[in-house]
């Protein structure tokens, strides 16, 4: 089986599914399709009722989705899904997740999944005292749940690390351990998919429409022009307060 479109979005997490939004609010969904390999769009959210909402929405814009099929080969005009369907294209966007570097250690280095390297509650290494791994690279558990690959949740896990470190530096033990507010089980997010249009999600909550779309572009465009004004360390600090405020009033 073939089928056609301009542009395909290949991934249909978070980031596939606000590039779809926009592509399809200029360009009109019949000109692109976005694909994911799992049987539901936003999988890392685990909250159907989202992706229902999500791909309700997206139908009554004209997008084009595929669920279900992932890609096993691209080409320049061309992609051929598991199930051997091609899909003739111009441009492939891909956004199909996060997935570690590989990085070749000189000693063994615990990993799991993707090459995410686990850490302690305090970010170090397991068996490395002097090494931290921040951010999309690692994989911080906790209890039986863990972290969800989130630049808001790097940005908090950059200033835990940053104090130990500080702390190592000064001859004392790193004491700080990292308090997460963006876990699979308790996911939070703010998905824009054009249109004005985006879909909250706060562990329990769901609100979809015009209100979230204001409030992201609203906390958005605050945090871009504190950074402007006062410089990196002072935004991502007072961006970090600013979230676990959020989650505190939101989660309440």
């Amino acid at each position: 089986m073939r089928i056609s479109a301009r542009y395909a979005s290949l991934g249909g997490g978070l980031t596939g599914v606000e590039i779809a939004g926009e592509l399809v609010e200029v360009l009109g969904g019949e000109n692109v399709v976005i694909i994911e390999k799992m049987p539901f769009l936003m999988p890392t959210l685990n909250k159907p009722k989202a992706s229902e909402v999500i791909e309700k929405f997206m139908a009554q814009k004209g997008f084009k989705i595929v669920k279900g099929n992932g890609v096993v080969e691209a080409s320049r005009n061309h992609l051929k899904l598991e199930d051997s369907t091609v899909l003739n294209c111009d441009l492939v966007i891909w956004s199909v997740g996060v997935k570690a570097p590989t990085i070749f250690f000189d000693l063994p280095v615990k990993t799991v999944k993707r090459g995410w390297i686990v850490v302690k509650p305090n970010l170090q290494l397991q068996d490395y005292p002097n090494v931290y791994a921040v951010g999309d690279i690692n994989h911080f558990a906790l209890d039986s749940d863990c972290t969800i690959k989130m630049a808001e949740e790097a940005i908090l896990q950059g200033k835990t690390a940053a104090k130990n470190i500080a702390l190592q530096l000064e001859g004392k033990n790193p004491i700080h351990t990292h308090k997460p507010i963006f876990l699979s089980s308790k996911p939070k997010s703010l998905v824009s998919v054009g249109f004005n249009t985006a879909l909250m999600i706060w562990e329990n909550k769901l609100l979809f429409g015009k209100m979230p779309y204001v409030s992201k572009m609203f906390i958005e465009n605050i945090v871009r022009d504190i950074k402007s004004k006062i410089g990196g360390g002072t935004a991502a600090k007072l961006e970090s307060i600013l979230l676990r405020i959020l989650s505190r009033i939101l989660s309440g």
